[in-house]
């Protein structure tokens, strides 16, 4: 087994050598050696350059003002749904208050603060209170009340 690996180690170094011999430029391996090292480094400063230059213009991109707008809109349409699934709630935690209107199946939608209550009302007091409700909630811009009287 050991002759195995000096066999081996005798190989390596036969080629090493037939390399070293087989250099056209007549360089040492240490020449050869500190050349890859130096394309090595050249290769990686290009690299980092281009990452920068790559990363600036992602930078440029995303600070313009069309991304900012764009950004900005998504922002507010995300702000505008969330505060319309709020004020949505808040008239349905207040219709269910009502005793007259909680047992009712009134639907609240609710777009850009604008409100549309649909369903029936026991009388017609109680569809007045129902539209009330809706105008009390913080963020309503109008309320429009397409409640039906409940027949008997």
């Amino acid at each position: 087994m050991q002759n195995a690996w000096h066999v081996a180690a005798l190989v390596a170094v036969s080629a090493f050598a037939t390399a070293c011999d087989n250099n056209s430029s007549g360089r040492t391996a240490g020449q050869q050696l500190d050349s890859a090292l130096v394309r090595t480094e050249q290769a990686g400063a290009e690299t980092v350059a281009k990452t920068r230059e790559l990363a600036a213009d992602a930078r440029a991109k995303f600070e313009s003002s069309e991304m900012k707008d764009r950004l900005k809109d998504a922002g507010t349409s995300i702000s505008a749904n969330v505060g319309d699934a709020a004020i949505t709630a808040k008239i349905a935690a207040g219709l269910a208050r009502d005793p007259d209107l909680s047992a009712l199946g009134i639907d609240v939608q609710t777009r850009g603060g604008d409100v549309v209550i649909r369903g029936t009302a026991p009388t017609v007091a109680a569809r007045v209170r129902a539209e009330q409700i809706a105008k009390s909630v913080d963020g309503v811009n109008r309320v429009e009340n397409l409640l039906t009287l409940k027949t008997m």
